[in-house]
């Protein structure tokens, strides 16, 4: 039993990943800005399926339905001094919804894919990846202005929507 819980390997640390826009991000972004500049929890949606009940000789039986997932996620982002990440984001924003106008941006335009990769040893090797596909801004907001707290960077917090999400190792 010993040989079997040393073979399981150290166990996979909740701080050792990253996240890439592989195509950038709509608007023209750097999406290497971004992966560099977000620095806060990624907290992944549940994958749900819905549930129904059926009655079989006065028995409830639950039943499995169609996916139920909420496909939204936020991440926390550093604005740099020069406020690149915040116009990056504005301008992806801008891209889903003109401010001047109110009319909604094509989707073909407005979405792009991001991976979240899991590193471990050696050498912070990918251990597991999975693609968010069809991502989209859904809403950003900047984080509040507080003259008392100088030892925290500003941050913009976003909301993102996505179609499906892929398992690649």
């Amino acid at each position: 039993m010993l040989n079997y819980v040393e073979g399981l390997a150290d166990d996979a640390m909740s701080n050792m990943f990253g996240i890439l826009f592989p195509e950038g991000i709509p608007g023209g972004g750097d999406g290497e800005l971004l992966r560099l500049r977000m620095d806060q929890a990624f907290d992944e949606p549940e994958r749900l399926v819905g549930q129904y009940e059926i009655n079989f000789e006065g028995i409830k039986i639950p039943k499995t339905g169609s996916e139920e997932t909420a496909k939204e996620f936020q991440l926390q982002f550093r604005i740099d001094i020069n406020y690149r990440v915040h116009r990056a984001i504005k301008n992806w924003w801008n891209l889903v919804l003109n401010p001047d106008t109110g009319a909604m941006g094509l989707e073909s335009e407005t979405r792009c894919s991001m991976i979240i990769n899991h590193y471990g040893p050696p050498n912070k090797t990918i251990k597991y990846s999975k693609r968010f596909n069809g991502v989209k801004i859904k809403g950003y907001k900047p984080s509040s202005h507080d003259p008392n707290n100088t030892a925290e960077p500003s941050r913009v917090e976003c909301s993102f929507i996505y179609a499906s999400v892929d398992d690649l190792l």
